[in-house]
């Protein structure tokens, strides 16, 4: 996915939970076994807008 021209994301997972679809964030497993967010939203509202345009866009293609 490009945003804004400015950015490339890639390995977005959209994942249908209890309250519908939403966006996982790529994430790297560490040695512990743990997982860490490699790209994350910097807050509540830009996670919301995100998820929002990604989902909106996806529902929008033809299928």
């Amino acid at each position: 996915m490009t945003a804004l021209w400015l950015l490339i994301l890639r390995l977005l997972r959209g994942i249908e939970g209890d309250n519908g679809l939403f966006l996982a964030m790529p994430n790297k497993i560490l040695k512990d076994g743990s997982k860490v967010d490699i790209v994350h939203p910097i807050n509540k509202e830009t996670r919301e807008q995100f998820n929002n345009l990604i989902i909106d866009a996806y529902n929008n293609l033809e299928k």
